[in-house]
């Protein structure tokens, strides 16, 4: 069997400096708008920087939310205008873990945690922690807002409660702590 060479020539021209004209997201069922949109690094009516598309991208996508992030371009109404369409596929932002342990100091314990890495698709984080033992309890509750006035500055409040119960000899103290 013989192979057959085709020969191809491409011509490859620059075409006019564009404008984005609009920015389209597509496929978020949960996640907010602008929880995408605050993460671009581009805005409509500037000049398209094709480093600035790619770095927005890699933005969306390291939010953890989805499994796929895809940008592409459409033209706009106008020979330098076009429109930029974000294509998102979310995944699953909750976490449940469960596990146990013992130590010399503390005991056996048992724990449980829960998260949520995009509540209500705001972007915001919420968790609690509860960990039971003979000589150990723990609870905690914890929240984060990513974006507080629509600047890159986070907020997390935390609350929890602490109680330990150290045996020394015959005796045994109580050790309770609660923070908010």
């Amino acid at each position: 069997a013989g192979r057959k060479f085709e020969h191809v020539d491409f011509t490859i021209r620059e075409n006019f400096l564009a404008y984005i004209e609009n920015i389209v997201i597509k496929g978020n069922k949960k996640t907010l708008d602008k929880v995408i949109r605050r993460e671009l690094l581009i805005k409509p009516g500037e000049l398209f920087n094709s480093a600035l598309v790619n770095r927005s991208r890699e933005r969306i996508f390291n939010l953890g939310y989805f499994k796929d992030v895809n940008f592409n371009t459409r033209p706009g109404s106008s020979e330098t205008k076009m429109n930029l369409i974000i294509d998102v596929v979310e995944q699953p932002t909750g976490t449940i873990s469960m596990g146990g342990g013992y130590g010399t100091i503390s005991g056996f314990s048992i724990f449980t945690e829960l998260g949520e890495n995009n509540l209500n698709g705001t972007g915001q984080k919420v968790s609690g922690r509860i960990e039971f033992g003979p000589l150990r309890k723990f609870f905690q509750l914890s929240w984060t807002e990513p974006w507080i006035y629509d600047k890159p500055w986070s907020l997390t409040l935390s609350m929890f409660y602490s109680s330990r119960i150290i045996n020394v000899g015959a005796a045994s103290i109580t050790d309770t702590q609660t923070q908010a």
